[in-house]
């Protein structure tokens, strides 16, 4: 997808940084689907992995650096920015990889999604053993486990966006 004027890029940017952030924040809300495992869906990733489809790549890697950065500081949780940032970095890079397998037709959006869901876990989990030791290894099969459920749960309301949207 070409943008008209760089205006209008920037203003995309801007607007899908607050919609991803606004979301993010609503499922922080929310309690985890099993408790005492910190796991969400992760619905946040939507705005990412929509504008990653459509071949935007800049702009989808802007809109996650900055939601890695300001949600930690809007949501006054500093401690999760490394956390954020390590997930957010294994992740996207996942993503778009794969990304080039959705262009060819050999997977899905919610490949994709499956993708980066699972590897954000594991940028999590290794930030994690650095921070807090060899405990964290007992959370590793839960959230892998869980990772695909809520990457297939982004990935179909991407497939969605992708047939409805421009």
């Amino acid at each position: 997808m070409q943008f008209p004027t760089k205006s209008f890029q920037i203003s995309l940017v801007g607007i899908f940084t607050a919609m991803s952030l606004a979301v993010q924040y609503l499922e922080s809300l929310l309690p985890p689907p099993i408790p005492g495992i910190p796991v969400r869906i992760g619905l946040a990733n939507l705005f990412f992995l929509y504008l990653l489809l459509r071949g935007n790549r800049i702009e989808a890697f802007c809109i996650a650096f900055l939601r890695c950065l300001l949600f930690p500081a809007l949501s006054g949780n500093a401690s999760a920015f490394l956390y954020s940032c390590a997930g957010t970095l294994f992740s996207c890079s996942a993503m778009t990889i794969v990304s080039f397998l959705f262009r060819k037709g050999l997977v899905s959006p919610v490949g994709v999604s499956c993708s980066g869901s699972f590897l954000f876990q594991i940028g999590q989990l290794l930030i994690g053993f650095c921070i807090i030791g060899r405990s964290i290894r007992f959370y590793f099969p839960w959230l892998c486990l869980l990772s695909v459920p809520a990457g297939i749960c982004t990935g179909l309301l991407c497939s969605i966006l992708l047939k409805r949207l421009p």
